[in-house]
């Protein structure tokens, strides 16, 4: 079975997006078992930080409502991303051809909710946000997990990714370990600068929406 996908950037975060209907994603000879070797492969081909399968909410037969695999481009599962989630939405709109205005997505951090602005501006409510300790700086949950450093400097050298892998996979934040945020304040103290190291990725990446 063919693929053909969209390659889709969210303020420089690239996803591979698919539409295929959730009854024929599942019951396409072969293709539910492959799934994430598709992703992998494809993501590696042409380069994306990971591989939406998109489908329709068949349970409820709702014209706004969708669900999605979400795959990193290691083939990890990948419970959230807002970068990905607003490339969905510009999918919805400009692939699908939706005339809805709003959107909901099935993700497994909850129910994402789309909302499409103008100008190919799409605005995404997201999950609360929960807190929680730890001893290496700011640890939140946004439907993914996220350690937040602050440093004098930022600058996105091999030391600093040392730094991000090994926090990344450190024992405190479980098995499945966490995405690692560098930040700064810059001189207009309105502005931060950040850069993130991703897990299933597992490098920087040129944004990161959550």
């Amino acid at each position: 079975m063919k693929i053909s996908t969209h390659l889709i950037s969210g303020a420089g975060n690239t996803f591979h997006i698919v539409y295929i209907s959730d009854h024929d994603f599942l019951n396409a000879e072969g293709v539910s078992d492959k799934k994430k070797e598709i992703a992998t492969n494809m993501s590696s081909a042409y380069p994306a930080d990971g591989f939406i399968y998109l489908t329709n909410n068949i349970s409820k037969n709702l014209d706004n409502e969708y669900k999605w695999y979400f795959y990193n481009k290691d083939g990890s599962d990948a419970e959230m991303c807002g970068n990905a989630t607003r490339c969905v939405g510009y999918y919805i709109r400009n692939v699908l051809h939706s005339n809805e205005q709003t959107w909901f997505l099935l993700t497994r951090a909850g129910k994402i909710k789309i909302e499409y602005l103008a100008n190919e501006k799409f605005k995404i409510t997201m999950t609360p946000i929960q807190k929680f300790n730890s001893e290496f700086g700011f640890y939140c949950d946004t439907g993914v997990p996220h350690l937040v450093i602050e440093k004098v400097q930022l600058n996105a050298n091999e030391d600093l990714k040392k730094e991000a892998k090994k926090l990344r996979h450190h024992v405190e934040f479980g098995t499945k370990g966490t995405n690692v945020t560098f930040v700064t304040l810059e001189a207009d103290k309105a502005n931060i600068k950040a850069i993130s190291f991703e897990r299933g990725v597992e490098d920087f990446t040129a944004a990161c929406g959550t």
